[in-house]
């Protein structure tokens, strides 16, 4: 992440003049995430995901390995942790579909999606986003301290 992401006078400067503050930002969990001199204003995750090494893909962005589950409990533990934050308003899963192993005009070739490059689902994955997204509001509400249910 580039360090102007938290540089206190941009933080500033967004705060005084948006209603909801965004960041592209890449952690397992957001538990930590305080951007310097930012106060107490929404914050949009605008793009953000957990990887996966498990077909082949040879990006490494926010992997959590290639064990089976990996990825559900890693999914698991960025989604509750924006969900327990009080300043998320909301968190952008990024990408739909898994980048061609050849990789894109970049030479990007992350594995992603909620789909592979051949549009079948992973499957637990999107059903871990699903009921992620039933939970929400009523993790968000209440003050229990049990986890999102894992697939």
């Amino acid at each position: 992440m580039n360090d102007d992401y938290f540089a206190d006078w941009i933080n500033q400067a967004a705060a005084k003049y948006c209603d909801v503050v965004s960041y592209n930002f890449y952690p397992i969990s957001f538990e930590r995430f305080s951007p310097r001199g930012l106060p107490d204003v929404p914050v949009m995750i605008t793009e953000s995901t957990v990887g996966h090494a498990s077909r082949g893909m040879h990006g490494t962005i926010v992997n959590p390995g290639t064990e089976p589950g990996a990825r559900l409990r890693a999914s698991a533990r960025q989604l509750e942790s924006a969900y327990r934050h009080p300043q998320i308003v909301g968190l952008h899963h990024f990408d739909f579909k898994d980048e061609a192993l050849t990789g894109r005009w970049d030479g990007e070739n992350y594995g992603f999606g909620l789909v592979d490059v051949t549009d079948t689902p992973y499957q637990e994955f999107v059903e871990l986003n699903r009921r992620a997204a039933e939970e929400l509001y009523r993790f968000r509400s209440s003050s229990r301290k049990a986890g999102l249910p894992l697939p």
